[in-house]
């Protein structure tokens, strides 16, 4: 009897056993289907997510493909002022401004050449007028052969002091570099390629940009390599000591936007550290692009007033006009004027108020996330202002 109870207890235990093995295998192979389920789910939002990302960076690449050649002019001020058609300040030459000196330099260059046929047609007095002006035209056909003999040695020598600087390999860290480097971020593959460099803090880099920055678009308009060396948070002093770092730049493009997080004092520092860049990187061919913060936004570093001053330049888009004329791009000024229309966005009476108050459209930005940075809209007319500057300074 006592066997018979001890055995239906082992049975019993036995049996309760099993059960709690097979629930809680049960129990497990339910939550590894779940887990793998859950999985396939995040990993099919992020592809829905990426290719809508993809989309939409093909979207405003294209958006300015379309409209690299197009003139603008749009105004949303009714003001008046010379600051209203210019795409850089007074001390700077505008695009059109340049477009007509050339026109006129053209015309004037044709008016003398009519002066100098009409000059060689008149009838010669003697046979000792015809000699002269033989002999004229003849040191007049040997003056041409002459020139080409000088401008081979000017180049040479420049060439040859190149030489020392010829190493642009860069510097290790230098730039966010990224596993698969890109022409947008990654590094240069080959150190003789002329390529646009891009220094800056987060509004170069792109942040809110949804996969969109100006250098990525930049790349895009010109067909050159673009490098992004924008790192969110850094102040002009980091920004400064990578571009230093990273070596001769003498055959690139450079463009530099900073001075938003601070790393100055004051605006005479931050100038000499453009200089310094400049200096170091050793290329004629720079663009310096001036913030995009509102001037009444004092919670950023360049905030300063509630006036109305639409397109007048701000104390600091001066002082660094001044500092380099010919080769600021006025950013704040320029996504006022031609921002929307880039975008094929119609200004509002919003706009219109704020463009008088010389604040870009809130449409550049995402205003939800923060009143600094630009939207991809915001970055491709950047782009779009930083490739027709360049235009205009014969950079491509």
């Amino acid at each position: 009897m006592k066997r018979q109870v001890i055995k239906g207890i082992v049975i019993c235990v036995v049996l309760v056993v099993i059960i709690a093995v097979i629930g809680g295998v049960t129990v497990r192979a339910h939550k590894i289907r779940e887990e793998a389920r859950a999985e396939a789910e995040r990993e099919e939002t992020l592809r829905i997510q990426k290719e809508k990302q993809e989309a939409m960076i093909q979207k405003y690449l294209q958006l300015a493909k379309d409209h690299a050649d197009s003139e603008y002019g749009i105004n949303l001020l009714e003001t008046d002022g010379e600051d209203q058609e210019v795409l850089v300040d007074e001390d700077n030459q505008s695009v059109e401004e340049s477009e007509e000196s050339e026109e006129n330099a053209a015309k004037d260059q044709e008016e003398m050449n009519t002066e100098e046929e009409l000059d060689s047609e008149e009838p010669e007095e003697d046979a000792d007028s015809e000699e002269n002006t033989d002999s004229e035209e003849e040191e007049s056909e040997e003056e041409p052969e002459e020139e080409p003999e000088e401008e081979p040695e000017s180049n040479s020598g420049a060439d040859e002091n190149a030489e020392p600087e010829a190493d642009t390999e860069p510097k290790e860290n230098a730039g966010p570099w990224t596993e698969e480097p890109t022409p947008q971020t990654g590094q240069k593959n080959d150190k003789n390629e002329v390529a646009i460099n891009s220094w800056g803090d987060s509004m170069t880099e792109g942040i809110n940009g949804l996969g969109v920055s100006y250098p990525l678009v930049l790349g895009n308009l010109t067909g050159l390599p673009s490098y992004n060396f924008g790192i969110s948070g850094e102040d002009s002093v980091q920004i400064m000591n990578r571009c230093l770092a990273y070596g001769n730049q003498s055959e690139d493009i450079v463009i530099i936007e900073m001075g938003d997080n601070g790393g100055w004092s004051d605006i005479d520092e931050l100038i000499s550290q453009y200089r310094t860049m400049i200096q170091s990187a050793g290329s004629e061919k720079y663009i310096i692009v001036t913030s995009t913060d509102d001037p009444n936004d004092r919670d950023q570093i360049w905030g300063y007033t509630d006036e109305p001053i639409g397109l007048n330049s701000t104390w600091y888009e001066e002082a660094i006009g001044n500092a380099f004329p010919g080769h600021v791009l006025f950013a704040r000024k320029y996504l006022i004027q031609k921002g929307l229309k880039i975008n094929n966005i119609e200004p509002d009476e919003a706009d219109l108020k704020r463009a008088e108050f010389g604040y870009i459209s809130e449409k550049l930005r995402i205003v939800e996330w923060d009143n600094t940075h630009l939207n991809a809209a915001g970055y491709t007319a950047q782009a779009m202002g930083i490739y027709e500057f360049g235009k205009s300074l014969g950079y491509w």
